[in-house]
């Protein structure tokens, strides 16, 4: 993976084959995340993973706080069985929802204002023609907003942006 490469990069640089190159050493590739590239150009910029997946790890929790909706919590009932989140949670929930969908869209718009001359994007799908056909009849049926808030990775904001 990506974090292993660049681990063992760093050994060999350390080691003294490799020596560092400047970011803006004509002649070298930089590999760096989105947030590190903030404020700086390239002349090609590859933005690979689009397809990979919205990090939604925290709306699994048990218990989610907010400042201002203070405390969400599952509640339980014994003689069902069944465990079922309160308002409270669904509301902060749906605030963290959205917080991080307007992070995710930052992140991209970042990414792709990098590029001076030439941007590509990678996305990988199963089925891609599956895929779109789906995505247009969602937008003809006009519940665009829709479909951009259910979207679960980068990569169908710009197939959205294409169609």
């Amino acid at each position: 993976d990506l974090g292993r490469f660049l681990e063992y990069l760093s050994s060999v640089e350390a080691k003294g084959v490799l020596s560092g190159a400047e970011p803006s050493t004509d002649g070298y590739v930089t590999i760096m995340s989105i947030h590190k590239s903030k404020g700086l150009e390239f002349p090609v910029v590859f933005l690979c993973g689009l397809s990979h997946g919205f990090n939604k790890e925290s709306a699994r929790a048990q218990v989610l706080c907010d400042k201002e909706l203070c405390i969400g919590t599952v509640a339980a009932d014994s003689a069902r069985r069944v465990r079922y989140p309160t308002i409270s949670k669904r509301g902060i929930l749906k605030k963290m929802e959205t917080d991080a969908l307007s992070e995710e869209l930052r992140i991209l718009y970042v990414a792709m204002t990098r590029a001076k001359d030439r941007l590509i994007m990678t996305y990988a799908s199963g089925n891609l023609q599956s895929d779109l056909g789906e995505l247009v009849s969602r937008m003809n049926m006009g519940c665009e907003e829709l479909v951009i808030r259910e979207a679960d990775c980068l990569g169908i904001w710009v197939l959205l942006a294409a169609l």
